[in-house]
């Protein structure tokens, strides 16, 4: 069930973004090691944790918020949504794809991570 789950959800990655090849090449590479799985997730978590990035999304909610309607439920719900994106927004953005001068040459995450280049990479 699990891998068949996987399977369809690569499928429809791979249709949404144009990857044709992509279950293929899934398939050819192999699942990652838990070894290599638990250093690309503490890899990402200092990612998350760098302070530009914290500060890009204190920023960015409070733009979302500062745009409030009024103290309704409904627009409580409408400026949670806004802060759920901004924050999903900014993972893909700064998190995965941005590449950051220094340390690891220039490279994005998921490209650091062997992933490959951009949007491509970050849906390997």
């Amino acid at each position: 069930l699990r891998t068949s789950s996987r399977d369809t959800y690569r499928m429809v990655l791979a249709g949404a973004f144009d990857i044709p090849n992509l279950l293929e090449d899934q398939k050819s590479n192999g699942e990652l090691s838990i070894v290599d799985a638990r250093n690309i997730m503490h890899k990402v978590s200092l990612r998350m944790q760098d302070p530009e990035v914290l500060e890009t999304v204190a920023r960015r909610c409070n733009a979302a918020s500062s745009v409030a309607m009024n103290d309704s439920p409904e627009a409580q719900q409408i400026e949670l949504a806004r802060k759920h994106t901004v924050v999903q927004e900014v993972m893909v953005e700064d998190v995965y794809l941005h590449s950051p001068e220094g340390g690891s040459g220039g490279k994005s995450l998921v490209e650091e991570c062997g992933f490959g280049e951009g949007e491509e990479g970050y849906v390997r």
